[in-house]
């Protein structure tokens, strides 16, 4: 690849980024605007929630960080509040004590079943006023190659 094609390559790549960054946003703050004004728990504890139940109820809390867009710091302030909710207990790892592994608790679950349907309803309508479905799909495939593999699911130390 020429040094040309290479810089233009770079260009449309970046573009893309900040692109998604700004559809992120925009997305973002209307669904949390939805749920906050509907009374639901705020958009950064639904991503947390949906992140561990969507594992199958447990992660460690640095594989958290691939979920959601806090720093370790915010993160572990974050997973305070919720444990003081009662929707989540952090537990050491049986095979690393220093390891913590974050724990969704049947009340969590409840919340973040609750919240999940509102929250598909007003991401899926602003995705549907401005992609037809062959868009949708091919959105789905872009962002299967990007997501890192699960496998931090099963970890327990």
């Amino acid at each position: 690849m020429s040094a040309a094609a290479a810089a233009h390559d770079a260009s449309s790549l970046e573009r893309a980024w900040h692109g998604l960054c700004s559809v992120h946003a925009q997305v973002a703050r209307q669904v949390a605007a939805d749920l906050d004004a509907n009374g639901y728990l705020d958009l950064m504890a639904y991503d947390i929630l949906f992140a561990l139940e969507a594992a199958g109820g447990h992660l460690r809390i640095k594989s958290l960080l691939n979920h959601v867009t806090l720093s370790q710091p915010g993160l572990s302030r974050k997973v305070e509040r919720l444990q003081e909710e009662g929707w989540v207990i952090r537990e050491a790892a049986p095979l690393d004590r220093r390891v913590v592994i974050v724990v969704l608790t049947d009340a969590g679950r409840c919340v973040v079943q609750d919240t999940a349907q509102l929250h598909a309803e007003r991401v899926s309508a602003y995705l549907r006023d401005h992609l037809d479905e062959s868009a949708g799909r091919a959105l789905t495939a872009i962002f299967g190659h990007l997501v890192r593999p699960r496998t931090d699911v099963t970890e327990s130390g």
